[in-house]
């Protein structure tokens, strides 16, 4: 058995999935168990990449990511300097996506490259140079709330040099990483076929979607104002990946959960409100107690 934990890129809703994942962490002790244990492979986007972070490099179990704040320079005081080096470094399958802007370029962080085939020359792709912070900062950099990440990286796919680039938000491409994930974890078990995914959302905006009357004469500026066009275009990834998951898993005959796409009503993705963040919490309690049967069964049945 493989079991994939995948978490989507929300900004701040992030705190709900931390509330979850706390959820969780204290059901698992009760069978002497815990997320690092039981999770073999995982992936994240964005503040996703910041949960999945801190559970497999920075030592932190699930009731602890609730006290973390979701920010590059809180997690760098969290990691420790053993471990900073690769994001290679690491027994687990782990994932993380990235954006580069001058290249243009979809970029995967992962933590098993090495473990793969290079089908040109039949032998291993080298290890990863980039450390984790540099790859979390990267996938964690939404536009317009942080800057562009400058960072050294060689791409083992397709670099020979070690090269400065300008990565921004994995979200740009996937929002939702569960595929992206499931696709490595195919190659790696294509000889077992129990595997379980648990793809956590981090809700959506309860914004106006009825607009449609009004967008006949919208340009650039009112779609930006009044369209939430950021909001729509990253949302719209997720129930695609869904689709996609929904559909292989069923003919693969593997088993996935999918939860988490619920209205977060409409605390904004950059919110730094007292009240939005007690609100998160209390929704990532209400999340937990509406699928953790079926969290359950998916573990253990």
């Amino acid at each position: 058995m493989k079991i994939l934990l995948s978490v989507d890129g929300s900004g701040v809703h992030a705190i709900m999935g931390a509330q979850f994942l706390k959820n969780l962490e204290l059901e698992l002790k009760k069978n002497n168990s815990s997320i690092y244990e039981k999770f073999d492979f995982y992936a994240g986007t964005s503040s996703g990449a910041l949960l999945v972070g801190a559970l497999v490099y920075g030592e932190k179990n699930g009731c602890q990511l609730v006290d973390e704040l979701l920010t590059y320079d809180n997690i760098k005081k969290t990691f420790k300097k053993s471990w900073i080096d690769k994001i290679s470094n690491t027994d687990k399958n782990c994932l993380i996506t990235g954006y580069n802007i001058d290249q243009h370029e979809i970029r995967f962080f992962k933590s098993y490259y090495h473990k793969l085939i290079d089908k040109k020359t039949g032998k291993n792709f080298p290890k990863e140079i980039v450390s984790t912070v540099d790859a979390i900062d990267v996938s964690s950099a939404a536009p317009g709330i942080f800057p562009q990440v400058k960072y050294i990286d060689k791409n083992p796919e397709k670099d020979t040099d070690k090269k400065t680039k300008y990565g921004l938000d994995g979200a740009f491409f996937a929002t939702n990483p569960t595929d992206c994930a499931y696709a490595d974890m195919l190659k790696f078990n294509n000889d077992d076929n129990d595997i379980r995914i648990l793809s956590l959302g981090l809700g959506k905006s309860d914004i106006d979607w009825k607009i449609g009357s009004k967008t006949s004469k919208f340009g650039i500026i009112q779609w930006a104002s009044f369209g939430n066009l950021i909001e729509r275009m990253n949302y719209l990834k997720v129930p695609i990946v869904n689709y996609r998951m929904d559909s292989f898993t069923n003919v693969l005959g593997h088993q996935y959960l999918r939860i988490g796409d619920i209205s977060v009503k409409s605390i904004p993705l950059d919110s730094s409100k007292e009240s939005d963040y007690y609100k998160l919490i209390e929704l990532g309690n209400e999340l937990w107690k509406e699928n953790k049967e079926k969290v359950l069964k998916l573990l253990f049945n």
